[in-house]
């Protein structure tokens, strides 16, 4: 699978950040997640801080846009 370097990227931040762990939540799961689990890691990265409004929900998920 051909992965797009900004999901790895966005995964690091999610586990330093405290919002994921990586012996719960494997890099490919994080890469499967639907677009409810994405728009829900979307909310919670707003809620934190990681994102602001004007990074819409939208492009956020484009790195789920990988092809295969």
């Amino acid at each position: 699978m051909a992965v797009d370097n900004r999901a790895k990227e966005l995964y690091e931040l999610f586990a330093k950040a405290g919002l994921l762990t990586k012996d719960k939540v494997t890099f490919e799961m994080f890469l499967n997640s639907n677009k409810k689990q994405q728009r829900g890691l979307y909310n919670i990265a707003r809620s934190e801080g990681l994102l602001t409004s004007e990074t819409p929900f939208d492009t956020f998920a484009t790195i789920w846009d990988v092809k295969k």
